[in-house]
């Protein structure tokens, strides 16, 4: 069972799905016409102390959406602090 798992692990793994993965967040990012420089305005709200809890949580359910946040509270709740780690570093 173990080495069947780590066959699929390295399979799930492989250069070449990387490169899709990679591929299709740069067709989503080019097609959404780049949502992530928006991100500096949500945080500008968050200094600026009207409601800052607020803004940031709309602004970037606006900008990532909620499915994606919940996701990644979700994967750190599963795998600890390096999900979001290597979560930000495969965004990139």
């Amino acid at each position: 069972m173990a080495q069947w798992i780590e066959r699929f692990a390295d399979a799930i793994w492989s250069a070449p799905v990387i490169f899709v993965l990679f591929t299709v967040f740069v067709y989503i990012t080019c097609k959404a016409r780049f949502p992530q420089r928006r991100l500096p305005g949500a945080f500008a709200e968050l200094f600026r102390g009207k409601g800052a809890y607020r803004a940031v949580s709309v602004n970037l359910s606006a900008v990532l959406g909620v499915g994606n946040i919940a996701g990644v509270a979700m994967a750190i709740a599963a795998g600890g602090p390096g999900a979001g780690l290597w979560g930000f570093v495969s965004g990139l």
